[in-house]
């Protein structure tokens, strides 16, 4: 069990990424997901160190940096435009909730990646999207993979888990005898 300030995300690995294990990543994706925590911003420089200055000195950022990133790899699997098809599926199906869905999803074999779009570009984890599409990476998919994660890594901010409250909580909870 870790705090959810200290998740980064999950990525599920499966040997066939069939229709019955996308459903559980997407389910899976959707438990952690639900997850809250504070957001955090470009003034969060490390989990322990934040830059505190009025509204005033700030740029306005909205976008959350610390989204949850949730991945689904298989070392086989459907066409690309079956995985494509199925996400975009309960996507249409559950439109509010679409931001609970898996980020990603990469294939090995045959080689490509499903990913989000808005209208003109691939959307970042935690950033609206309109559907999903499909990238053939054939070889490539695996260093794709792996540079994707990265990228989305570097990204995100976390904030440090305050342990003292924690601890305030368990203690007052033991006391009271809950």
């Amino acid at each position: 069990m870790f705090p959810a300030e200290s998740v980064f995300g999950a990525i599920e690995v499966k040997s066939d990424l069939n229709n019955a294990e996308l459903e559980r990543a997407c389910a899976n994706s959707r438990s952690l997901k639900v997850l809250q925590r504070p957001p955090t911003d470009m003034l969060d420089f490390t989990p322990l160190v934040r830059f505190n200055v009025s509204s005033e000195f700030t740029t306005g950022e909205a976008l959350p940096r610390n989204p949850y990133v949730t991945v689904a790899f298989g070392f086989r699997g459907p066409s690309p435009e079956t995985t494509a098809s199925n996400l975009n599926q309960r996507l249409a199906a559950e439109p509010g909730s679409k931001l609970l869905l898996p980020d990603f999803v990469f294939v090995a074999d045959p080689g490509y990646m499903v990913a989000r779009v808005t209208e003109t570009q691939f959307a970042s984890p935690g950033q609206e999207y309109k559907q999903y599409i499909s990238l053939n990476a054939g070889p490539d998919t695996l260093p794709l993979f792996f540079l994707t994660l990265n990228v989305c890594l570097g990204q995100i901010r976390l904030r440090s888990v305050n342990y003292a409250s924690i601890w305030s909580t368990l203690v007052s909870q033991i006391q009271s005898g809950k």
